[in-house]
């Protein structure tokens, strides 16, 4: 079978010829983050899919924020399979766009670690990795294997600021969660972290992109919360990544089924491919990317600073979606009341 790819962004959609010969009557279409990412999924992924299965997959790829609003105004039509971050699908769940997955279609469900199975709870839907945010500092001002707490992008007498993110950014509600926790709060009461970011807000730098990284390895910015897939130890740059003392901020990216997908039998064949040992080892190695099954063998890849060990992912923090979702309006208001208006 020749092998046939598109990518789509924003509205455009490609038209792929059925398969012939094939056991479905039609392409799966998945919706996942584009650019580098989907080149490498698709080579790594996809393709060994397609051709034990005799189908073609067609990628729309894009921004997940993007990717969300279209799934939004289409009703999820022309999608079968969409891959997104928790609070993200959670949204498009609550809109009723996720199915359930049938568990009988999903034997490798039992594979995964607890907290990947049910993120969303009512047998929605697995993550298919897990990252996590942590701390990006300076190392000419801390030196390598530097050790934090959360409590550090309070402090005031660092050589330059500490970064701290919007409210918008995803990781920023549960760090206010934990900030809260720090300061005698929880997820029922976030205003004592809110209060203790206000207070030391001179020496703090806000920010609402990745680009802060820029401003660490310069030395304004001494530290800054992000992504750990995101910061990369280099010779010659002066930035490391360290997980703080008390865990990092524990983000899952979801694959589920989207409801009403005429190929839902397929799409479930390929989640249920997505977490078997072999992807979710290829997903180690070839992605960089840190698996959810609890029968990958992490040894075999050299670990780095920014790589979440297994004692790693044991520490870090996960905190409901639900509840968070619930209030996350609330802690915007708050937010913009209690730290930026004063």
């Amino acid at each position: 079978m020749t092998t046939k790819k598109a990518t789509l962004f924003g509205a455009a959609l490609a038209v792929a010829s059925i398969p012939t010969g094939g056991a479905y009557a039609a392409d799966l279409t998945i919706s996942l983050w584009g650019g580098g990412y989907a080149e490498d999924f698709t080579k790594h992924l996809i393709e060994p899919f397609e051709a034990d299965n005799n189908v073609e997959i067609v990628v729309d790829g894009g921004r997940s924020s993007e990717r969300l609003s279209k799934l939004i105004a289409t009703k999820g039509r022309g999608t079968d399979v969409v891959f997104l971050s928790d609070f993200q699908m959670y949204e498009a769940y609550q809109r009723g766009l996720i199915a359930n997955l049938n568990p009988e279609n999903a034997p490798n469900l039992a594979n995964l670690r607890d907290f990947a199975k049910d993120p969303m709870g009512g047998g929605s839907c697995p993550a298919f990795v897990v990252l996590g945010a942590g701390l990006a500092y300076n190392t000419d001002e801390f030196g390598d294997g530097a050790e934090f707490s959360w409590a550090d992008l309070l402090r005031t007498d660092l050589k330059g600021k500490a970064g701290y993110p919007d409210i918008g950014i995803s990781y920023a509600t549960m760090l206010a969660v934990k900030m809260a926790e720090l300061n005698g709060g929880g997820i029922d009461n976030i205003a004592p972290g809110l209060d203790a970011v206000k207070s030391a807000k001179d020496s703090i730098q806000f920010y609402q992109n990745a680009q802060i990284l820029e401003s660490v390895v310069r030395g304004d910015v001494s530290m800054a919360p992000e992504l750990n897939i995101f910061v990369r130890k280099e010779d010659g740059i002066p930035m490391d990544f360290a997980w703080p003392e008390e865990g990092g901020i524990g983000i899952l990216n979801l694959m589920c089924v989207v409801e009403g997908s005429p190929n839902a039998e397929l799409a479930e064949k390929f989640i249920n491919y997505m977490m078997s040992d072999e992807v979710q080892t290829k997903l180690l190695v070839e992605q960089g990317e840190t698996p959810v099954s609890a029968n990958v063998d992490f040894s075999v890849v050299e670990p780095s600073s920014n790589s979440l060990s297994i004692d790693d992912l044991e520490k870090l923090n996960f905190w409901d979606i639900k509840t968070i979702a619930a209030n996350k309006a609330d802690w915007v208001q708050l937010w913009q009341e209690t730290v930026i208006a004063n």
